[in-house]
């Protein structure tokens, strides 16, 4: 299609609000996706026409707030946005100028070329994979976004990936109890056509295990489907060469359990086990575009995870449940909101939509990107009363 999507952030009422960027001219929508309509007919909360047709973007949430990457692969302008509100115009937070070889600048080893993959590590405090696809020597530098005003950290440690690769990361349920306690793990695809799971550590300044390495086709796109009260994402797969759209479930609390200690033995099933699988021509009727021939259309999943784990989608919010019982939502030791469809209207069932009012603001609250009076409050810790987003905001 023309436009990209890029998922943005989770609202607080089920929202997932979306950054589209034309693929020529490069200008930039905020948009709230609505799943039961063409991306033309998403809702546009602020535009900018202005944007370079160069510039590639990813966001991360801090302290609540949320932040847009975008780096100029032309100038190099790398610029960390403070938006905050989904209609409201962006702020810099942050800017300088990167190199072409990211050798050039010690403090900050990042290149204009860098592919990025945002993550979040138990402290909620967002983290960079960053792959130089240019670099001869060491290719992979992982960052800590400590302070959105200012240049990222490095850390001393990161995975062993090549120039050329996919990134998706994974977010499970921890042992440790709390609903809101996670662990993650990265799956890199290699476009030689071969897939590495990887465990990340809790201390970023630790290695990274290397849990499998599995076949599989270079071109795949991944896409996580995170289900409340299971402990583990569902993976959508799908691969242009292949045609097909496959369901898979993943297996890594268990094999992660074997990496940490040796004397278990290996799990039964694989880390990634297929479950279902179609061919893309079936996803349409015959007649569903017209002049189109279903066998020449390819449908590649787009990961909404972004920053699932640190916001108060229900995955988070709600426990574990055991085999066998039902998730019955605002019972006790959920997150106590009514539960409904992502992006349904949250009226009675045929009530339609509510009365016209600014997108996605409450009748009488905040903005969707701030905490309502009646929402439940985030997890304590002390990296969550950091204060007021730092960085030249006015």
């Amino acid at each position: 299609g023309e436009w990209k999507v890029i998922p943005l952030r989770w609202g607080l009422r089920g929202e997932l609000f979306v950054l589209l960027r034309h693929r020529t001219s490069g200008e930039t929508k905020v948009c709230a996706a609505e799943v039961e309509k063409s991306l033309e007919k998403w809702p546009v909360l602020h535009s900018n026409s202005a944007s370079s047709s160069f510039a590639k973007y990813k966001s991360f949430t801090f302290n609540e707030h949320l932040f847009v990457i975008s780096i100029d692969r032309g100038s190099g302008a790398l610029k960390v946005f403070h938006v905050p509100d989904p209609s409201s115009p962006w702020n810099v937070a942050f800017e300088t100028t990167l190199p072409e070889d990211p050798k050039g600048n010690r403090d900050f080893p990042l290149s204009r070329f860098a592919k990025l993959c945002v993550f979040y590590g138990v402290d909620r405090i967002p983290s960079v994979v960053a792959v130089e696809p240019n670099g001869n020597e060491r290719t992979t530098t992982i960052f800590r976004i400590t302070d959105p005003g200012k240049a990222w950290k490095p850390c001393s440690e990161a995975p062993m990936l090549p120039q050329k690769v996919r990134l998706l990361m994974v977010y499970t349920k921890a042992r440790a109890p709390g609903p809101t306690n996670f662990e993650a793990c990265l799956l890199a695809v290699d476009t030689s056509g071969e897939m590495k799971v990887f465990h990340v550590p809790s201390d970023l300044d630790q290695p990274w295990v290397l849990i499998s390495t599995l076949p599989f086709a270079g071109d795949t796109r991944l896409s996580c489907i995170y289900v409340p009260g299971k402990p583990e994402p569902l993976l959508m797969v799908g691969s242009p060469t292949e045609k097909k759209q496959k369901l898979c479930h993943l297996n890594l609390m268990e094999w992660r359990l074997v990496k940490e200690d040796d004397r278990r033995p290996p799990p039964k099933a694989p880390v990634l086990e297929e479950k279902f699988s179609r061919p893309m021509s079936s996803l349409w009727p015959g007649n569903a575009r017209e002049g189109c021939d279903p066998e020449t259309v390819v449908a590649l999943p787009v990961d909404c995870t972004a920053d699932l784990p640190v916001s108060r989608h229900s995955w988070v919010t709600t426990p574990i449940i055991p085999p066998g019982a039902d998730y019955r939502p605002g019972a006790p030791g959920f997150d106590g909101r009514p539960s409904r469809p992502p992006f349904d209207y949250p009226g009675p069932p045929g009530s339609g939509p509510p009365p016209p009012r600014p997108p996605f603001q409450a009748l009488a609250g905040p903005p969707g990107f701030e905490p309502r009076p009646d929402a439940p409050p985030a997890p304590a810790g002390p990296d969550l009363d950091l204060g007021p987003p730092p960085g030249d905001l006015s």
